[in-house]
């Protein structure tokens, strides 16, 4: 057996190694797990991506590298490792890299890590609205507010200002806001 660098195409890296994982070969992507927000969403989402884009390891042995060549979006040159080589410098970083992205998964699912906003306000906190026409204000959460006519869900917040004697409720772009700082 020997272990076996592959180049898959953009993409299928995933695809290509449960292909040879179907073949009764061993296949590993080492993953990297980040928080994303994308576009106008309101939490951000843990995203999954290799770390080395391309790239599979396949553990198999001469005889069979030849079945590998079936193998749809896997480039037919692969380029060996030696055992030790591997042993003594991937195998250690690749552990190192996957105990970090099972954490990084852990604390997202548990809400323990300092980068994700999957729950970012609680009712009472005070928020700073830096865009938009109450851009400068300050307010206090209320509720997430999901309307029908809104492409994405909204923060309800009651402002300090006082008009007619009464505070003043505002529907804001979570996007727009941020806690409150000082």
């Amino acid at each position: 057996m020997g272990i076996w660098l592959g180049y898959a195409k953009t993409g299928k890296e995933a695809d290509v190694a449960r292909a040879i994982r179907r073949m009764g070969l061993r296949a590993e992507v080492p993953r990297n797990v980040v928080v994303k927000r994308r576009g106008k969403r309101r939490y951000a989402e843990p995203v999954v991506s290799p770390v080395f884009p391309n790239v599979v390891m396949i553990d198999c042995s001469d005889a069979e590298w030849y079945n590998l060549a079936k193998v749809r979006f896997l480039a037919r040159t692969l380029i060996p490792i030696s055992q030790r080589a591997y042993d003594r410098d991937l195998r250690p970083c690749f552990a190192a890299i996957r105990h970090d992205a099972l954490q990084r998964l852990h604390d997202i699912r548990t809400g323990n890590s300092r980068n994700h906003r999957l729950s970012e306000y609680r009712i009472g906190d005070e928020l700073e609205i830096i865009g938009g026409v109450w851009a400068g204000h300050f307010a206090k959460f209320r509720r997430m507010v999901e309307c029908a006519d809104a492409l994405f869900p909204m923060i309800e917040a009651t402002m300090d200002i006082q008009l007619l004697g009464k505070d003043v409720t505002a529907v804001v772009d979570p996007i727009i806001t941020r806690r409150r700082t000082g």
